[in-house]
């Protein structure tokens, strides 16, 4: 199962996330922005040249209840702005846990 989500902020490591088909009653902590850390992205330069390269990224997720969750994505659809681009969740679209 592969979930999306859209870009809709870029702030340095700080990506804000809108779900898109991922409903509250499914996943009841999750909230919407998300706020995503890129781990290893320093700037946008480099996000950038991470968007024409189609690589994956490993991510952190930070709930509303200050619980980390880990994910991988790939940039799909992509553009030069930070607007309108989508992430896909791979795997079974579940999140695993940090410690």
């Amino acid at each position: 199962m592969v979930h999306n989500i859209s870009i809709i902020a870029l702030n340095d490591k700080i990506i804000k996330f809108k779900k898109s088909n991922l409903s509250q009653e499914e996943h009841p902590h999750f909230h919407n922005p998300w706020e995503i850390d890129l781990l290893g992205v320093d700037d946008f330069e480099y996000f950038e040249r991470t968007l024409d390269n189609l690589e994956k990224l490993d991510v952190k997720i930070g709930t509303d209840d200050g619980s980390k969750f880990m994910g991988r994505v790939l940039i799909t659809n992509l553009g030069r702005g930070t607007y309108g681009n989508e992430v896909k969740l791979k795997g079974d679209g579940k999140l695993i846990k940090v410690e």
